[in-house]
């Protein structure tokens, strides 16, 4: 990427069918969302480009409930089976979160924070610490300092039973990778640089 990013790797210089065979699609794929992280665009400058690219992003809803907290994933985007750019909004996705007493909505990067530590956390739950804080979301995983596991959206503290916690883990990352939200979230993922 350092030689196409400087200016130095002149594409002009190969044919087209070499370049074909460096570039395929799954390499474009992997690091698209890397060229999209080192962009220093302004949000309109990122909405205009992706007004441009038009990614086929299908609207939908998902709702799951972990113990006595709902979340709701929604996903603005294509409408139904109208073709593209012909009632389409510009992809976005909303986590809005509901326990008893509140009701709090949060954007992708509170979302992707939340997936990226949780599926950790699946796959490896040796690498998450205790209590770990990332920019947008915190966990402090049961029995650090409660018996619940307490999740932290931005100001907002809930306490999660462990049993719920575990239903959440589950939910959530198998939502992410599989289905028509896995889809979403792939196309979002590069849209916003999401590694």
């Amino acid at each position: 990427m350092r030689p196409l990013a400087s200016g130095c790797f002149s594409l002009n210089d190969y044919p087209d069918d070499v370049l074909a065979h460096v570039f395929t699609p799954a390499r474009l794929q992997q690091i698209f969302p890397l060229l999209m992280r080192t962009r220093q665009w302004t949000f309109g400058q990122r909405e205009t480009f992706i007004r441009e690219m038009r990614p086929s992003v299908r609207e939908m809803n998902e709702t799951f409930t972990a113990g006595e907290l709902r979340f709701d994933i929604r996903v603005e985007g294509q409408r139904g089976d109208l073709p593209a750019a012909v009632g389409d909004e510009l992809p976005r996705l909303f986590l809005v979160l509901t326990g008893s007493n509140f009701v709090m909505p949060f954007g992708w990067e509170a979302f992707a924070e939340l997936c990226r530590l949780l599926t950790t956390y699946r796959t490896t739950p040796e690498a998450v610490r205790r209590y770990s804080e990332v920019t947008h979301i915190t966990l402090g995983l049961p029995g650090t300092a409660h018996q619940d596991a307490i999740l932290g959206f931005d100001a907002l503290r809930v306490f999660v039973p462990a049993e719920a916690f575990g239903e959440l883990v589950r939910e959530l990352t198998e939502r992410v990778e599989t289905g028509t939200l896995a889809n979403a979230v792939e196309a979002l993922r590069a849209l916003y640089g999401d590694l």
